[in-house]
């Protein structure tokens, strides 16, 4: 379980904390809500082309920011070792 910030500003970010499972591959980054959360939602696709990262810190924790080129106004906060991976790739 991974966790994930989302929204349009670091003050008014839905926050998944370890709700979700996060799945990188070569073209994409996969996120797919717990079982639980699961009813009526697939597995989000979206490909690391439209993707740029940022490192970044919250307090004492480091974070991955992460913008959206077709829609730049959403951000995302990745926590942990998806974060680094995919600071990585892109």
């Amino acid at each position: 379980m991974q966790s994930l910030g989302l929204g349009f500003s670091p003050l008014f970010m839905a926050s998944y904390s370890s709700c979700l499972t996060l799945h990188i591959s070569n073209e994409s980054l996969y996120l797919k809500p717990w079982f639980i959360f699961k009813c009526g939602y697939t597995t989000l696709e979206i490909p690391l082309s439209d993707i740029q990262t940022e490192p970044g810190r919250i307090l004492f924790f480091k974070i991955t920011k992460v913008t959206f080129q077709k829609n730049a106004a959403v951000k995302a906060r990745l926590f942990g070792s998806i974060g680094k991976r995919l600071l990585e790739i892109t």
